[in-house]
């Protein structure tokens, strides 16, 4: 049940750099390719070009991938593997880091807007197929950010040491004492079938990638989604020019830099960095910074080397071995992908505007930024609180203090501010008039003035602890419906995993409530009563 709409505008948690680029600001049109708009799509499909060799790569990786889930033929996901096969066949992605259980709920709100996107392409382009992908990034090495999960306030952790790998290669060890803290949770009520679900797949797979890649694929299989493990020899192939030019010419960091230079210009702050060599080196011992040293290179700690030669050796005999940073992942996802979009939270979009760049240095595709859906999720009871407050909707999303001001103006209109304005314009006009008289009398009202602003001064704040007092009951449930939406700051979908919400309704459900609420190219956050 939609609630409300809140304008990026109306909310304090945008940075300016987002609003300006959703709100088509001159001055950024040059770090982007297409507007966020839904009819940019038309022109970008018609720009968009894709090699039928690399499509070959793709298609087969996919359905070796694929192979040991046995689609049924009528599977939406099979069929969107035919299709991809197809030239007039178009991707539109989301990518996210591996996370526990899929982790804080806006994993889910994204995947679910490429979807919606995705339809409303097929819609309205009946002659072009386009096809949904999540790209798992397998490759990232927080494993801080992915081995806990929220639900119901309390943080659940996988007991597992870090080993500096790619977290996708993780393997389950002790991921059954997780799973019974999970049930223990959830006790004396039904257990939710995506707790279930979630762990016959932890339980049966080898590493962390291979769980994720079954459960998203569980959960999104109606909806046709692609899953792609993009941590793969022949993908990696493709990528081969672009490490020669990155590792052996240090291409990438020029373009960062005049980018970044042209962005801190604007007076906007960077996400992002690069490095002179913007990939790392897996290996046994982990996922290691690749440096440029007098002789040739090194991993970090010098634990291997090589001379030019052997480098350029190393990266046609094994592609796989070399891992893109946050600068170049983007690169790799465009370059193995026909893709037409990229759906990603304000903090990705923020670096994306600073990698046109290295893009265009790199010969490659720049998509359509779209910032993902947002959702605030309050349940019934809450809505009916806010009912009863008659509070603007709009108010929740403001900084704390400002959220008890305005609720303190709106529960007792008490003007004594406006009260104290009149009284203080009143004798500013008398002692503008005595001074042309008489400075004794003139300096008697401007101590009398004084006096006054200090009384109200005082006034106000009896009278705000008053309200306190009075209206406590309703800043309890004020605080209650924040408090569903947001978190020391922070946005709850930042924070509860899905099966915090599992506990109200089937999984499935709750997507299908998301599903119907996504809008391809909205760009606010919608308040919804589940």
């Amino acid at each position: 049940m939609l609630l409300a709409e809140i304008q990026p505008r109306d909310s304090s948690y945008y940075k300016k750099i987002i609003l300006d680029y959703l709100g088509g600001k001159p001055d950024l049109q040059t770090f982007y390719s297409y507007p966020h708009a839904f009819g940019a799509f038309e022109q970008a499909m018609q720009e968009r070009s894709f090699d039928p060799e690399v499509r070959k790569i793709l298609t087969g990786v996919l359905d070796q991938q694929y192979e040991t889930l046995h689609l049924s033929k009528k599977s939406p996901v099979r069929m969107n593997l035919e299709k991809l096969r197809d030239a007039n066949t178009f991707t539109v992605t989301t990518g996210h880091q591996l996370c526990m259980l899929t982790g804080p709920v806006y994993f889910i709100y994204k995947i679910i807007h490429t979807i919606r996107l995705a339809d409303e392409l097929n819609k309205a382009h009946p002659d072009k197929h386009i096809v949904p992908v999540y790209w798992m990034a397998s490759e990232d090495h927080d494993l801080d950010e992915v081995k806990s999960l929220s639900i119901d306030g309390k943080i659940f952790t996988w007991d597992i040491p870090d080993k500096d790998l790619p977290v996708g290669n993780y393997t389950l060890d002790n991921i059954d004492s997780l799973f019974g803290e999970l049930e223990r949770e959830f006790a004396g009520s039904e257990i939710p079938g995506l707790l279930q679900e979630a762990k016959k797949y932890f339980t049966s797979s080898s590493t962390l990638a291979e769980a994720t890649f079954r459960l998203v694929h569980h959960l999104f299989e109606a909806y046709g989604l692609i899953v792609l493990e993009p941590q793969n020899q022949r993908l990696k192939s493709v990528l081969k020019p672009v490490m020669m030019d990155d590792i052996l010419q240090q291409s990438s960091i020029a373009a960062l830099n005049e980018t970044n230079a042209a962005l801190q210009a604007l007076k906007y702050p960077l996400q992002v960095n690069g490095r002179a060599i913007n990939f790392f080196y897996l290996s046994e011992s982990g996922r290691k910074l690749l440096l440029k040293t007098n002789h040739g290179f090194e991993v970090a700690e010098g634990q291997k080397q090589w001379t030019v030669d052997q480098m350029q050796q190393e990266i046609n005999d094994h592609p796989e071995r070399f891992s893109p940073n946050v600068v170049l992942r983007p690169v790799y996802q465009e370059s193995i992908l026909p893709n037409l979009a990229y759906i990603g939270g304000p903090g990705e979009l923020a670096y994306w505007l600073q990698l046109k760049g290295v893009f265009e240095a790199h010969r490659t595709f720049f998509p359509i930024l779209l910032l993902r859906n947002s959702f605030g999720i309050v349940s019934h009871t809450l809505n009916h609180h806010a009912q009863q407050l008659k509070l603007d909707w709009k108010l929740y999303f403001q900084q704390t203090d400002e959220v008890r001001i305005q609720a303190h103006h709106q529960f007792e209109s008490l003007e004594e501010k406006e009260t104290a304005r009149q009284i203080d314009e009143t004798l500013q006009g008398m002692i503008d008039k005595l001074e042309k008289l008489d400075n004794r009398l003139s300096s008697t009202v401007i101590d009398y003035k004084l006096e006054t602003a200090q009384f109200f001064d005082g006034l106000g704040k009896k009278i705000r602890k008053a309200k306190d007092e009075k209206y406590q009951h309703q800043f309890n449930q004020v605080q209650q419906i924040r408090h569903a939406l947001f978190q020391h700051g922070t946005p709850t979908e930042r924070i509860h995993n899905i099966l915090h919400y599992a506990r109200r309704q089937d999984t499935q459900a709750f997507i299908r409530l998301i599903y119907d609420a996504s809008d391809p190219v909205y760009t606010g956050v919608k308040v919804l009563a589940y």
